[in-house]
This record gives structure tokens, C-alpha cells and sequence, in this order.
């Protein structure tokens, strides 16, 4: 994906430069700030435009040429990236990371002879093992098949490389045609600590062209579930639809297919830019591959950069099996930016072209919740429930979330018997026994029953502390105000931001004589920003006490 085609004409003057070996008196040192700022705060667009203009006053520092080639290996603009890395090879700027945007770009251009000459060095490159990899499937691009498995072989010899090893060895057989060598390899792997899913996925297009339908599908079942892809394959097996063998269709898949299990593999709550440069490479040199725009669009997500998930997610095609996760995805980038009324245009958009496919009516249900617009949320899930399609939502979950949404409908009826159908479902659900006893209490109803479901939430979910809370309030609704203290004070502690666990908080220690303490809490809940409504109750107990508040409340009610 190219970022910057509209600096190529700067750029080849910084290159120009860099040959020439000129020297510019001017250096831009701010440029080189505002790209390492925007290097902390991962803007790799900024930092990689930044670093162009710093290089183009000081064309030959290679510093700032190393921090462009990671800015433009970040955005998978891996043409440019590797240009300016031809220029720093056998500098003390170059790295690993020079030689990976050299790797991915001559994947990209199928220029397996050069990877091949380029990995013929006495030190790794990159890592051993990745460059192992990569010079397999290098080797089988120049029609060196047997140095190939022979290079790929070696990789599976060592121990804690057996698995990844032989899964590069049976796809390249596979890939090269020898499908009895290929389901050899995939079943010894098959024995190691790990074989891929997507080399079970091979496995299974093999023995399906063998017409060995049955036990491809065996095979398939152990990583159902891992992807949209998988169900279309696994509904193509079983259709009696022809098979073919597409996982690798080129040596470069081959790569990519390298750089996605490493990616995919190292990939944690905060991916470090090897990681993103591994699933770029796997993205760039493989484009079709859904299950890399995927990862990428997750990587983003987990750094703070949504717009750039957005991004990869939109490019997913519709008719591939992963377009409703990535619809998904879409609306949740959107929601997470706080553009609700865009994320439910978007999937309103996918129902109205392609159809409500999986994950898109309880995403588009959970918005609108946000919204609060619960008669939209409830036909949501309503629709859902009424199509029983299999998707990742599990029915105890539609059930407990319509529940929420006719609770606040004021529909109680219809809540409860959603709750109850979700607790069918799924017995001793923390979020649904807590929510359904919570109401209850609010209700003053079934308070025994409310109080059995909210404990026993309580000891599956003890550090919740809405569910600390809502314990502690069946205690002030029973009347047992002493026995509220302690998980009162708890839920303050593990939520002492929320405007309503204060509040209540307040109400408890107000009922035990500790009055002082009570307006104290209802000072702190005021401070985080209560709804109207509950703020106006508070100002109110502020004023006269809780006593009178609750005397004015019941004469009203009488009323």
C-alpha cells in the first residue's frame, strides 16, 4: 500500500543525492523531531514524510534513512522502503530491517533469483530461522525443489523449529505437486507440538482432491471456528463441490505465508513494529489474503490507530468469507471513534446490499444499545434470534442483551423472560445473573431469589465491581445496611470513578449513622459527572438527607 507517491519526485532527488554521494549544508533537524515524535505516538505517516524531508537536507545521514524505511515498512509501502534500503546496505544504519523491506519488495516482484543471491551472506540477515524460510521458498521460485526441502528440512531438524519446519516442507510439496509427500510431511507434523491451521487447511484441499472427503473433514474439525475461511472450505467438502489446492499458488505465498505465521504468532496486546512489519510483508506480497488484512487491522486497533484499521478492514472484498468479520471490525473502528450514527450506517449499508451475515445484526443491535435506541436494538437481536444462523454470537448472549434492551424499554416482561431463557442457556452467567438480580432489586421483587443470583455472581466474578455493587445494594434493599458496608467499600475500590457506586455508597452509610461519610460520597459522585436525573436526586440529598429524600419519594408515590 503506498503512502507517499505523491513525494517520488522529492524522493528520487534524495536518492539521486545519496548515489552521488553530494552532501546538502542545510539539515532540517526539525523535521527529524516532529518524525521521532511521531515515531512514539505510532503516526507512521507523518514520521515517514518527516524523515523524507530531513533526508532531503541531508541526503547522505543513514540514520534518518533507516527511520524511513521503518516508517514506510509500517504503512506496507515496501517499493520505497526498499529503494532507500539499497542505499544504506554495508552502512552502520543497516539491520535487519533493511534487508526485510529488500526481501518483501523482491517477493512482491517475484524476483526469487535476487532473494536467492541476496541470502548467500555468512551471517543470518534477519534471524536464522526466518531466513531459512524465505530461501526455501526462494529456491523453489529458480526451480531448485530439492535444495528447497532440503533447506526446509533443516529448519525441522532442530527441535524447537520441528513444526513450523515441516509445515513449509509439506506445503512446498504440495505446491510443487507431490501430494503423497505432502500428506506424509503434514501427518509427521501432525505429531509435533503444533501444526498450523492453515496447513490443516492444505491438508484438507489435498485429501479432498484424493476424494478421501471424509477424512478431510476430520481433519477440518479441529480448527473450525478459526476462521470464516475454514467454514467455506469445510462447506465445500461436504457440498461434494471440486477441490482445489490454492493455498500456495506462487514461491511468494510461500513468503507471505512465512511472515503471517510469524506475525500471527508473536501478535499480543501491544504488537512491537516487527510484528507489523511481518504482517505488512504478509499483506503486500499476498494481497488476496484476507486473514492478513485481518491481523493487520487488529494491530492497529491495539496501537490506537483506528482510521488505519478501518482502512485494511475496507479492503476485504465482499465476496470473500471474511467480509462480515471485516464489516465488523468497521463499525467497531467507528464505534470506537465515536461515530456510533456511521458505524450504523455502515452495517445498515452491508444488510441492505449483501444481508444481515454473521456478527452484523448483534454489532448493529450492541450500537444502537449505545445509542440508546432500544426498539432499533431489540429488532435487531430480535432478527437474529429469528434466523438462527451460526455465527460467533452465541444465543445466551442475544437473549441477555435483548433482555437489556426491554428492560429499558420498559417491557419487564419480556426482559425477564429473556434473562431467564439466556441463564437456560448458559447457567450461572456472571453478567446475567448480576443484571437479572439487579432488576429484580430495583424492582423489589423475588429479593431472596435476586440476592442467590447476585452472590453467586459475585463468587464467579470477584473483582467486578458492578457486581460487588449490586450485592452490596439487594443488602441495602433487604434492610441489611450493615451487611452493605463491606461490599460497598469494595465496589468504590475497584470502581471509585463511577458517579452511581458512590451514590450508593452514600445511601449505605447514611443508614448506619455515618452521615458525614455519606455526604462525602455523594460529593465524590457528583464530581464524576452523574446522569441528570441521578445528579438532581443527589443535589437533593445533599440538601435535606437521605431520610427526607426518601419520605418525599414515597408521599409522591402515594400521589
Amino acid at each position: 500500500m503506498q503512502f507517499f507517491t505523491s513525494r517520488k519526485a522529492a524522493f528520487v532527488l534524495v536518492v539521486g543525492c545519496l548515489v552521488a554521494g553530494s552532501v546538502i549544508a542545510e539539515t532540517s533537524a526539525s523535521s527529524y523531531l516532529v518524525a521521532r515524535h511521531a515515531d512514539r505516538h505510532n503516526d507512521f505517516e507523518t514520521s515517514a514524510e518527516y524523515y523524507l524531508d530531513a533526508l532531503f537536507f541531508d541526503p547522505e545521514n543513514t540514520n534518518l534513512a533507516g527511520g524511513a524505511v521503518e516508517s514506510l515498512m509500517a504503512l506496507g509501502d515496501f517499493e520505497m522502503a526498499a529503494e532507500i534500503a539499497s542505499e544504506i546496505v554495508g552502512t552502520e544504519a543497516e539491520g535487519p530491517t533493511t534487508y526485510m523491506a529488500l526481501v518483501a519488495d523482491a517477493a512482491i516482484e517475484s524476483e526469487y533469483a535476487a532473494i536467492v543471491e541476496l541470502l548467500d551472506q555468512p551471517e543470518p540477515l534477519t534471524n536464522k530461522l526466518t531466513d531459512d524460510l524465505v530461501l526455501g521458498w526462494a529456491l523453489i521460485g529458480t526451480d531448485q525443489a530439492e535444495a528447497a526441502f532440503k533447506v526446509f528440512q533443516s529448519v525441522a531438524d532442530e527441535d524447537r523449529y520441528r513444526a513450523i519446519g515441516l509445515n513449509h516442507l509439506g506445503l512446498a510439496k504440495a505446491y510443487t505437486r507431490d501430494y503423497d509427500g505432502a500428506l506424509s510431511t503434514f501427518r509427521t507434523a501432525a505429531l509435533s507440538n503444533f501444526q498450523s491451521p492453515r496447513a490443516i487447511m492444505a491438508e484438507a484441499q489435498i485429501l479432498a482432491q484424493l476424494d478421501r472427503r471424509a477424512e478431510a473433514m476430520r481433519r477440518l474439525r479441529e480448527i473450525l471456528g478459526e476462521s470464516a475461511s475454514v467454514q467455506e472450505l469445510a462447506e465445500q467438502i461436504e457440498s461434494g463441490e471440486p477441490v482445489e489446492f490454492s493455498l500456495i499458488s506462487s514461491p511468494a505465498d510461500g513468503m507471505a505465508e512465512i511472515f503471517f505465521t510469524l506475525a500471527d504468532a508473536l501478535n499480543g496486546d501491544a504488537p512491537n513494529l516487527f510484528n507489523l512489519f511481518y504482517a505488512q510483508m504478509a499483506a503486500e506480497i499476498r494481497p488476496q489474503d484476507s486473514e492478513a488484512l485481518l491481523l493487520l487491522a487488529e494491530m492497529f486497533e491495539q496501537i490506537g490507530r483506528t482510521e488505519l484499521a478501518r482502512s485494511y478492514y475496507l479492503d476485504v472484498k465482499e465476496d470473500d468469507p471474511s467480509f462480515f468479520t471485516a464489516a465488523k471490525g468497521v463499525a467497531e473502528t467507528l464505534q470506537t471513534e465515536g461515530q456510533l450514527e456511521e458505524a450504523v450506517a455502515h452495517l445498515e449499508g452491508v444488510i441492505s446490499d449483501i444481508g444481515p451475515g454473521p456478527f452484523i445484526l448483534v454489532t448493529l443491535g450492541d450500537i444502537y444499545r449505545q445509542l440508546k435506541q432500544y426498539e432499533a436494538a431489540a429488532d435487531a437481536y430480535s432478527q437474529r434470534l429469528g434466523a438462527k444462523s451460526p455465527d460467533g454470537y452465541q444465543d445466551w448472549y442475544v437473549h441477555y442483551v435483548r433482555g437489556i434492551s426491554y428492560e429499558r424499554l420498559g417491557q419487564w416482561e419480556n426482559a425477564e423472560a429473556d434473562f431467564r431463557k439466556s441463564l437456560d442457556l448458559h447457567p450461572s452467567q456472571p453478567q446475567v445473573l448480576n443484571y437479572l438480580g439487579y432488576s429484580l432489586v430495583e424492582r423489589r421483587e423475588n429479593l431472596d431469589e435476586a440476592l442467590a443470583m447476585i452472590e453467586e455472581a459475585v463468587a464467579l466474578r470477584p473483582d467486578s465491581g458492578y457486581i460487588v455493587d449490586s450485592l452490596g445494594w439487594v443488602f441495602y434493599r433487604l434492610g441489611r445496611f450493615e451487611d452493605a458496608v463491606v461490599p460497598m467499600e469494595l465496589a468504590v475500590e475497584l470502581l471509585g470513578t463511577d458517579p452511581i457506586v458512590n451514590d450508593h455508597l452514600g445511601d449505605v452509610y447514611w443508614m448506619v449513622g455515618r452521615e458525614y461519610e455519606a455526604r462525602f460520597q455523594w460529593q465524590r459522585a457528583m464530581s464524576f459527572d452523574p446522569e441528570p436525573i441521578d445528579a438532581d436526586r443527589i443535589r437533593r440529598k445533599l440538601d435535606i438527607g437521605l431520610d427526607a429524600v426518601l419520605e418525599e419519594e414515597a408521599s409522591a408515590s402515594d400521589d
